[in-house]
């Protein structure tokens, strides 16, 4: 037997209800299904996490021919809601039947409430926040359906729920429109930024100025990393150090959280140094450090052993992609060794500082198609949280 909901309390009622329309707990709104199985076929179609997209409502499926563990059941129309890091927000209606994650509660709205309702609601950010503020778990945390089914969520008649559902997904389709045509724009701009780099660093983009400059391109030099570079990995600071080092420490706050976790004393200094992240989802990125500052464990720091370009130096490290060179698959870190090894062409000072002067006035349209592309995508997003937000108060369906 089901237990009881408690009442809804009037803190719970956020806002006013246009008339016909009442606040009730998820619980009397849909039932949480308890279809397990421990059977499977060869077809079975599985959806685990990793199968529903983060804010979409894309749910994909692999075939489930080696599954073994007990699984969730779920049919066609059931919501599939991820309570595993409620923060990444995955859920959406299943479009076919099969299983699914324990970490996956499977959810079927009763008569009077439509499914999809219910679904558009789990985007609402008052929802969101509530979920991960209900959960439990440090590294991992959930959920639980006691919780969920605790919520208070507005619902009118089944008739304007369908009406408003309707407009929702009209309006969406229209942003759907415009997302796909903005993230088009981002790509086509990736593209040309990748065939700029790749022409800057095979000497293509400097043809015309060497023949201007009588450069043969056999003053080209094919070397390794730490043949030009001198690399220094952050490492962690004793406590005696943080008095003395405190106000120079970490001036690039890309890494270190509060400055104060690690430091390269060698390159306490002033200067313009490439700096690589070396774990995490820092892994490869390479950034720019102006200034005095101390590295952390998180980083590499990049000194020149010869006369070089800094764009050069930046955007070449960029294009070697070196997030490849991680130490482990499952902590994704740098492995400083293997980045000395790794393969660099080697042009002049001149023509690193040409190249360098190339990439500044190419890619600075590239950074602004992108910055634009950005900007669009942010406003999208907006417009489908008043959308949704004004769905939910009745202002979209008179």
């Amino acid at each position: 037997m089901a237990k009881k909901l408690e009442e809804i309390k009037e803190e719970e009622c956020t806002y006013e209800l246009p008339e016909g329309w009442k606040w009730e707990k998820l619980g009397k709104c849909v039932n949480l299904s308890a279809n397990k199985t421990e059977l499977f076929l060869y077809s079975t179609k599985y959806v685990g996490l990793e199968n529903i997209e983060k804010d979409t409502g894309i749910i994909k499926y692999e075939i489930g021919a080696e599954l073994k563990s007990i699984k969730n059941v779920f049919v066609e129309g059931q919501i599939l809601y991820g309570k595993l890091r409620p923060y990444l927000n995955k859920h959406g209606i299943a479009k076919f039947k099969g299983v699914c994650s324990t970490d996956i509660l499977v959810f079927s709205a009763n008569n009077d409430v439509s499914n999809k309702w219910v679904d558009y609601y789990f985007n609402m950010p008052s929802f969101i926040s509530y979920a991960i503020s209900n959960s439990t778990g440090i590294n991992l945390p959930r959920v639980n359906s006691k919780s969920i089914l605790s919520y208070v969520i507005p619902i009118p008649p089944k008739e304007t729920q369908q009406k408003i559902v309707d407009i929702i997904e009209s309006l969406f389709a229209k942003l759907d429109i415009a997302q796909e045509k903005v993230e088009q724009v981002l790509a086509e701009s990736e593209n040309r930024r990748s065939a700029i780099l790749h022409n800057a660093f095979s000497g293509k983009l400097t043809e015309k100025w060497r023949e201007e400059n009588n450069v043969s391109f056999n003053t080209w030099k094919n070397v390794k990393i730490s043949d030009i570079f001198s690399l220094k990995a952050g490492k962690t600071m004793s406590a005696k150090n943080i008095s003395d080092t405190c106000d120079e420490i970490n001036k690039y706050e890309c890494y270190g959280g509060n400055g104060i976790r690690g430091y390269v004393e060698s390159f306490n200094k002033e200067g313009e140094h490439p700096i690589i992240g070396r774990q995490g989802a820092l892994c490869g990125n390479i950034h720019l450090a102006i200034g005095k500052f101390y590295a952390t464990e998180h980083a590499v720091v990049v000194d020149y052993l010869y006369e070089i370009d800094t764009t050069w130096a930046v955007e070449n490290l960029r294009f070697l992609n070196l997030n490849q060179y991680s130490a482990s698959v499952a902590q994704p870190g740098l492995a400083v060794k293997k980045i000395m090894e790794v393969p660099i062409t080697f042009p002049t000072y001149e023509e690193q500082r040409e190249i360098g002067n190339l990439l500044c006035k190419f890619l600075s349209v590239e950074d602004k198609v992108k910055s634009t592309c950005q900007s669009t995508l942010e406003v999208i997003a907006t417009m489908r949280k008043s959308i949704l937000a004004k769905a939910f108060r009745g202002e979209l369906c008179s």
